[in-house]
């Protein structure tokens, strides 16, 4: 039996070509739409898709959500580091290293991954805290991670939140953009984020 996230992933994979839009910054908190494999923030590798907000939104309060039963329980901190833009940080750093990554198992494993980067103070709004989320397996092909699903995984996060009593909204911000996996197969995000709520 194929594990859910696969099943669900199989509307996610889609052999194109990558679409080439531009990241647009989300209107309230300055995280952009998506998360950069280097510190120059240009390349886009990751659509953010979970954030945490006001009471849960300090990154110390979210990592501890992260790590801690009966949430997520996610204890691994392995995979390569990533960085995050952010408007509202001064124009002088607005790229930075990510706070935290944690998966729900090894580096070698079929595991559900992600990286937490603490947001500034947004007035009338409060802390938040951008957390992108997917669920990833080694491809023997390319003997790396492959992305299987972002829409399947950030699902699966949310519900897990609201089980533990958490609210999510979501919201269409149209980051869609696709991401081509060493294998060759290109995913890509519905465009829609989740808000997680005390």
């Amino acid at each position: 039996m194929l594990h859910p996230r696969l099943v669900l992933a199989a509307a996610t994979i889609v052999v194109l070509t990558a679409n080439a839009a531009p990241p647009r910054v989300s209107a309230y908190d300055g995280f952009t739409d998506y998360i950069y494999s280097s510190s120059s923030c240009v390349t886009p590798t990751d659509p953010n898709n979970l954030y945490f907000e006001p009471s849960i939104g300090q990154v110390g309060t979210a990592l501890s959500l992260i790590q801690n039963r009966p949430v997520l329980g996610w204890g691994d901190n392995t995979g390569s580091g990533h960085y995050f833009y952010n408007t509202l940080w001064s124009s002088s750093s607005r790229c930075r290293f990510q706070d935290y990554q944690r998966a729900s198992s090894c580096l070698a494993c079929a595991r559900d991954h992600g990286r937490l980067k603490g947001g500034p103070w947004v007035s009338g709004v409060g802390y938040v805290s951008a957390f992108p989320v997917h669920y990833e397996l080694v491809d023997e092909y390319c003997g790396n991670h492959v992305v299987i699903t972002f829409n399947g995984e950030r699902d699966s996060v949310a519900q897990k939140f609201r089980d533990a009593g958490y609210s999510t909204v979501r919201t269409y911000v149209g980051n869609t953009r696709g991401f081509t996996q060493c294998n060759g197969a290109v995913v890509r995000s519905d465009g829609y984020i989740d808000r997680l709520r005390s």
